[in-house]
């Protein structure tokens, strides 16, 4: 019995530490995402103010799809 608590503590300790650094990872790949997604929408009201209107719905579209 002492011997499968003994096998076990290392594989569940590696379990976690993988799935600690994989939510890390997910964390700052929604950060570049949310970055890329606020730089489409700024330069969609930038087409906007200067009248390309095509342009600014393809940034709006880029922004809020991708």
């Amino acid at each position: 019995m002492d011997n499968k608590k003994i096998i076990l503590f290392p594989i569940s300790l590696l379990l976690s530490i993988l799935t600690a650094f994989l939510t890390f990872i997910l964390g700052i790949g929604t950060t570049i995402l949310y970055f890329l997604m606020l730089m489409c929408i700024v330069a969609a009201i930038g087409s906007f103010m200067q009248k390309d209107i095509s342009l600014g719905i393809e940034a709006l579209v880029l922004g809020f799809f991708c």
